[in-house]
């Protein structure tokens, strides 16, 4: 019987690879639904299969693109919905990249949540998610590729950020835990080409945001501030100059370009 169930695994594995490639060839919406409930419904025989919670990661990461993209709540629920099955099955600790993978796409699909929500009872929740994955990281860097790493870091880094933007004191520390998430992710070369030019722009903005913070504390941390101005504009820079990067990242380093141009000028010297 053991035999057949795990036959009965295979088979769900295939559906749902076979279901994300329909959708991403152009299908319906209801292809992506599909796989999604194979992952959450089916009766899996083991509590440790590393091939049944990369697909639940990838079914929740195709979740969270499209929930972001189109601004679908219920897109976003889904993906939880795929997270937290998973991660239930899975005895804590004892399959870490699987664990790893699974709270960082739950603490991003958590973090986007909030943002289209505007509660912070989320954001709060991305926030533990994440930092708990990342914590889990450092020993066990030997199971998870660097795009993966990166990826991780950066949504670390990204929640971090907006989560410093909306606190009621502002803190140095969130500020500075970003930059270092960030280079983090700048630091692992194997990573794809676009997920570290996005890294590298973030990395630019949030050392910015740092500088202004610790500026705005303390005036004679100015000189700081027209340094890191400099250094992100030369970054982005090299950015547009480049070679990766699509229309709407491209769009977006220009525009933040200018604003830090502006700031820079305003600060003189």
């Amino acid at each position: 019987m053991g035999s057949a169930y795990a036959q009965e695994d295979e088979a769900a594995l295939e559906r749902i690879s076979g279901l994300l490639r329909a959708y991403r060839a152009g299908g319906p919406l209801q292809s992506l639904a599909d796989a999604a409930q194979v992952v959450v419904g089916h009766r899996w025989t083991y509590l440790i299969d590393g091939n049944r919670s990369r697909a639940a990661f990838e079914v929740a990461d195709v979740l969270l693109d499209v929930g972001a993209q189109r601004s679908r709540l219920d897109v976003l629920d889904a993906g939880l919905a795929v997270a937290d099955a998973e991660l239930s099955r899975i005895p804590e600790h004892l399959d870490p990249a699987s664990e790893i993978l699974l709270r960082s796409i739950r603490g991003s699909l958590l973090a986007e949540r909030s943002y289209q929500r505007e509660q912070l009872d989320d954001l709060v929740e991305a926030k533990r998610e994440l930092g708990t994955a990342t914590a889990m990281m450092p020993d066990n860097e030997h199971l998870l590729g660097q795009h993966h790493r990166a990826w991780i870091w950066m949504s670390y880094a990204s929640v971090l950020t907006r989560y410093a933007d909306v606190e009621s004191t502002p803190s140095l520390t969130i500020r500075q835990a970003a930059v270092d998430a960030l280079r983090r992710a700048v630091a692992l070369p194997a990573a794809r080409p676009h997920l570290r030019a996005a890294a590298r722009h973030q990395l630019a903005m949030a050392r910015v945001a740092r500088a202004e913070l610790a500026a705005g504390l303390d005036r004679r941390r100015l000189p700081e501030l027209a340094g890191e101005l400099d250094r992100a504009i030369g970054e982005l820079t090299g950015l547009i100059n480049g070679e990766f990067g699509h229309r709407t990242e491209r769009t977006t380093w220009l525009d933040n370009r200018a604003a830090l141009r502006r700031k820079r000028g305003d600060l003189g010297g």
